[in-house]
């Protein structure tokens, strides 16, 4: 059915208010700033994480929390009909799940997919119904048979990006269907750039690539035949800086940070045009990909500073987005 707005009127009201307590370029800064680990962690408790110590367990714990409350709440409000919208999200870490079984590493999984880690643990995985459980089949054999986990998780990526798609078109959301074909586009920019830089061909690229994106597959490949530039075939869309930087990242000249900033950035932006608006679900999902990017950004700050680095060097890291 279509999308009624004014039904996240309430939702839109909570959210605006948790709004307020997220990092922005000042906190960020004062975060890498704090001269003490006490110090960061009320600032860490002021912004509504309740980080037990400053390590890294200590980090993760009040991450899984915060996301479980996040989810939660979006929970309450996308029921029903509307419960489509954040399985769109939720499909991630089904397959996140998915990858961490086929390679034995039950101790990684998320409790915040489609499918409860308590009926993956007890059931054979591989049996799941559905899409994913022909892509986990697929995945394990494919693993089995080439010994190469790397193409296993190009074809549970691919699995999980279609999901994906199907779900958004089902919501009937023009903002998260712009969302996903966006994040659809950032992966195949990202798996071509990554193929060039090892010098691999079109063959090898067909096998990475997932369809859906707003730059279709047969430009893609098309465009690596004739020698054309990650550049020219992004012009047009919002990936336009990051595929210029993707150039020369597919020459090997320099690393790939600057042109993961990018990418990061512009997924960072689609968001924020969801928190511009005055109520409907776009401020919602806006607000889940704020905390999303708020939680990698924390990663990054409390790693460092574990790690001994300068809060200089920290903020070098930083995506712009984060700001």
């Amino acid at each position: 059915m279509p999308i009624q707005d004014t039904d996240f009127l309430t939702a839109t009201m909570v959210v605006r208010a948790l709004e307020r307590k997220l990092f922005d370029r000042d906190r960020t800064a004062r975060l890498c700033d704090a001269r003490s680990d006490d110090e960061a962690l009320r600032l860490l408790a002021e912004c509504g994480y309740e980080v037990p110590a400053m390590t890294v367990r200590g980090l993760e714990e009040a991450l899984g929390k915060a996301r479980k409350d996040v989810y939660r709440l979006l929970g309450e409000s996308f029921q029903g009909g509307y419960a489509v919208i954040l399985d769109v999200f939720r499909v991630l870490t089904d397959y996140h799940n998915v990858k961490a079984m086929i390679k034995g590493g039950g101790e990684l999984l998320i409790d915040l997919g489609r499918i409860p880690v308590k009926e993956l643990l007890e059931a054979d995985f591989i049996r799941l119904p559905g899409v994913i459980g022909k892509a986990a089949r697929d995945a394990k054999e494919l693993l089995i048979r080439t010994g190469d986990p790397q193409s296993s998780d190009f074809l549970l990526d691919r699995a999980c990006l279609g999901e994906m798609l199907s779900l958004a078109e089902e919501s009937e959301s023009t903002f998260l269907l712009g969302y996903v074909r966006l994040y659809i586009d950032v992966y195949n920019l990202r798996s071509l750039v990554r193929a060039q830089r090892i010098g691999r061909g079109p063959d090898y690229v067909r096998l990475i690539l997932a369809p859906g994106g707003s730059v279709g597959l047969t430009r893609l490949v098309s465009a690596l035949q004739s020698g054309a530039q990650v550049g020219e075939v992004f012009s047009q869309t919002p990936l336009a800086a990051a595929a210029e930087a993707g150039v020369s990242a597919s020459r090997g000249e320099g690393g790939l940070t600057a042109f993961e900033k990018l990418c990061d950035d512009a997924l960072n932006r689609y968001a924020r045009m969801g928190r511009a608006v005055a109520f409907g679900e776009q401020p919602l999902i806006g607000y889940l990909l704020e905390r999303e990017a708020e939680m990698t950004m924390l990663r990054t700050v409390i790693g460092g500073r574990l790690g001994g680095v300068p809060s200089g060097q920290i903020k070098e890291r930083l995506r712009a987005a984060y700001g």
